[in-house]
């Protein structure tokens, strides 16, 4: 079993995130407030869109990534990696990204 789960989530604001209807560089929370805003003068506006776009999306990322790592965590026996990459590899390189994103690395 995962030492994540999704109890360690809950410190950052509450997802679903989404851009701002009008001010898409800016992401909020399901609250309306907002919790990032991308809009840089060094980068061109798609790149802030874009990057607005994948920000808004880590709350949900975060929550597949954990449900993952409990799946392969549970299977890994069962299966022979991913992309050539050894199952412990993968469940590695899950757990390190999701200590980065909880701050629990």
């Amino acid at each position: 079993m995962s030492s994540c789960s999704k109890d360690t989530v809950g410190a950052y604001t509450p997802g679903p995130w989404h851009e701002h209807s009008v001010e898409l560089y800016i992401v909020c929370g399901a609250n309306g407030q907002a919790v990032a805003d991308t809009e840089a003068d060094s980068i061109d506006q798609d790149e802030r869109f874009a990057n607005a776009r994948l920000i808004a999306a880590a709350p949900d990322l975060l929550e597949a990534l954990i449900d993952t790592l409990d799946f392969l965590e549970r299977h890994s026996n069962r299966w022979d990696g991913v992309n050539g990459k050894h199952p412990q590899v993968v469940v590695t390189a899950a757990r390190a990204a999701i200590a980065k994103a909880t701050g629990a690395a």
